[in-house]
């Protein structure tokens, strides 16, 4: 009730919407954050962003595969594949890839995949 209450009277009390849109703002440059480029011997290259602003870690994995790389007749692998590592076969065991996602959920993370 008490809700209800002061909805409306948030409500009663809000400014008319403006007649004309606000002044566009000066458009600053974009400024991306600093990288290094660092190659594995396995000859995988990494990009490592650093930012110490927030006490989170994000990792993110691309591939130079997808549905543009998809064998002709076999249109759909890049996507199968990506379901295949991020939850794993359905009906099965649980998976290395399963129980991973399930401990980064546990950690408030995600697994996640998609394919362009």
């Amino acid at each position: 009730m008490n809700a209800l209450l002061l909805v409306s009277v948030l409500l009663t009390i809000q400014q008319p919407f403006p007649a004309r849109p606000p002044a566009p703002a000066r458009l600053r440059p974009v400024r991306f954050p600093p990288f290094r480029e660092v190659a594995l011997p396995n000859g995988m290259t990494l990009l490592l962003v650093e930012n110490h602003e927030q006490p989170t870690l994000s990792v993110s994995l691309s591939f130079r595969a997808g549905t543009a790389y998809d064998p002709a007749g076999k249109e759909g692998v890049a996507s199968f594949v990506a379901e295949l590592l991020t939850k794993g076969r359905p009906h099965s065991p649980p998976t290395r890839s399963r129980r991973r996602s399930r401990a980064l959920a546990a950690a408030s993370g995600r697994a996640r995949a998609m394919t362009f």
